[in-house]
């Protein structure tokens, strides 16, 4: 029987509430203990986090907004659409909701956590590197990894496709359980088929991605952008060829890659690109212009010029970053920032590249934006 994935408590309890009463009397009484020190340390450094982040380019108007959309973040709150930084949202980009059926002429697009995109029309709906069974730290490193029947009926529904950026397992687990359960093709890299067909994914489902192609589904267009996966610490563990026929089950390292496969969806004149690897970027791609990009940011400071390469490929008009959670909680739990994003200080560097571009983040899973009209050329 394979193993389901744990439920993970609330990461607050009551001793931790307790905590700071505890504690208190200490703190006191340390101060009392070093008065001066406390006043010769502020001397110092009479700025401290505040006149960093000020010389880093926050102002304190920018500053209030960060750490409230940060805050929402954290706890999965759903703001309307607003922006990070200098740029504020365009007023074509409106909430959306996935109960919902699409306008015609609209286009509507929702975070399902890591790089799991859903796109909708008012005729088509498309999946993006769909994962969502989740497991712990300590699972992964000590059990394979099935994908849950269970966890796909409450969260996935059925698309018009499958597209896989690659072949690690935050971005394919799922693919193949949703690709036979819904009978609907399958878009992925060459180095993916073998765990497709072990998966036992039928054989006319399966699409291989070279690079180049334009795929229609429903009203909407696919341009595939080949690409390489970033050359980053992980690849460490989960980089390399995949084996070509691999022995189910198949723990987390077992997903290996190097291809990779970005996307840009047209639909209308309206445009909307997935990409997973900027680091491949060398030049326009798909027209050169994109709407919103949906960017993997994860790791974005040991990647060189990430934001510079998305401008130069796709000139957006929204940026909004993903793959910035921790995929070791279960979707269930409120969504917590991954550490290896850095999420507030990539904002400054985005900026720096991406003049004019608004960086409007997800605020939790299943939200959706709607680009509501044509964007003003």
């Amino acid at each position: 029987m394979p193993r389901v994935p744990r439920t993970h408590q609330a990461p607050h309890s009551a001793s931790s509430r307790e905590r700071p009463a505890r504690h208190s009397a200490g703190n006191q009484e340390r101060q009392a203990r070093h008065p001066a020190g406390t006043r010769e340390r502020r001397a110092r450094h009479p700025g401290g986090t505040r006149e960093r982040r000020h010389l880093a380019g926050f102002d304190q108007q920018r500053k209030v907004v960060i750490v409230s959309l940060l805050a929402g973040l954290l706890c999965g709150a759903t703001p309307p659409t607003k922006a990070i930084g200098k740029v504020p949202a365009p007023a074509w980009l409106l909430p959306g909701d996935r109960d919902k059926p699409v306008g015609e002429g609209e286009l509507a697009f929702g975070w399902h956590g890591t790089a799991t995109i859903e796109v909708r029309s008012a005729k088509a709906t498309l999946l993006i590197d769909p994962f969502y069974t989740r497991y712990s730290a300590l699972y992964l490193v000590s059990n394979p990894v099935i994908s849950d029947p269970a966890i796909l009926d409450k969260y996935a529904r059925r698309p018009d496709a499958i597209f896989v950026n690659h072949s690690h397992f935050d971005h394919f687990l799922d693919a193949p359980a949703l690709a036979r359960k819904y009978q609907v093709p399958v878009y992925l890299p060459e180095d993916a088929v073998g765990i497709a067909r072990a998966e036992n994914v039928p054989e006319g489902l399966i699409r291989v991605l070279k690079g180049g192609e334009q795929v229609t589904i429903g009203d909407m267009t696919v341009d595939v952008v080949a690409a390489r996966h970033p050359a980053v610490i992980t690849q460490l563990l989960v980089g390399g060829e995949m084996r070509q026929h691999p022995k189910l089950p198949l723990w987390y390292n077992d997903y290996r890659t190097e291809q990779a496969m970005d996307f840009v969806i047209g639909h209308g004149g309206l445009s909307i690109a997935h990409i997973d690897a900027p680091d491949s970027l060398d030049g326009p791609i798909a027209g050169g212009k994109a709407d919103v990009v949906l960017a993997s940011i994860a790791l974005w400071y040991r990647r060189p010029q990430i934001f510079d390469r998305i401008r130069k490929a796709l000139a957006p008009k929204v940026l909004v970053p993903m793959h910035i959670d921790d995929f070791t909680l279960p979707l269930e739990a409120p969504m917590v920032v991954n550490v290896a994003a850095h999420v507030e200080h990539a904002i400054p560097e985005i900026e720096r590249d991406l003049p004019g571009t608004a960086i409007v983040p997800f605020s939790g899973f299943f939200q959706e934006f709607r680009i509501a009209g044509p964007p003003p050329k």
